[in-house]
């Protein structure tokens, strides 16, 4: 009685993961093309990054409904997406704090003239 009570949960995962899997294809497709448009020279890796974390989370949705736990993994995976997330930010941060300081101190000029 309750494997028959499972088979939609399992028929719903599965639509889940084929639905998910075609929408991180088309995520590669519009981002390949945007950012090579926009002249980004990773774009390659820029879209192949955003397809695997849609389909990580599609994985998620879908264990979720089988209603198989995986706290564990889901704070693993938040870890790391958080630490890839600050390491980018540091780099970003730290390789561009001359154009930022240059930025700043223009803004503030503009605003002295206007006084």
């Amino acid at each position: 009685n309750t494997i028959v009570l499972y088979i939609p949960r399992v028929i719903s995962a599965i639509f889940i993961l084929v639905v998910g899997i075609f929408f991180a294809s088309f995520v590669n497709a519009a981002v390949q093309t945007a950012a090579a448009n926009i002249g980004v020279e990773q774009a390659g890796l820029l879209a192949r990054l955003s397809q695997f974390i849609i389909i990580i989370f599609t994985i998620d949705i879908a264990l979720k409904q089988l209603m198989i736990d995986i706290g564990a993994i889901e704070n693993a995976v938040l870890i790391i997406l958080s630490s890839l997330g600050l390491a980018f930010a540091l780099a970003f941060g730290l390789g561009c704090k001359d154009i930022a300081g240059r930025l700043t101190q223009e803004f503030l000029d503009k605003l002295r003239s206007k006084k």
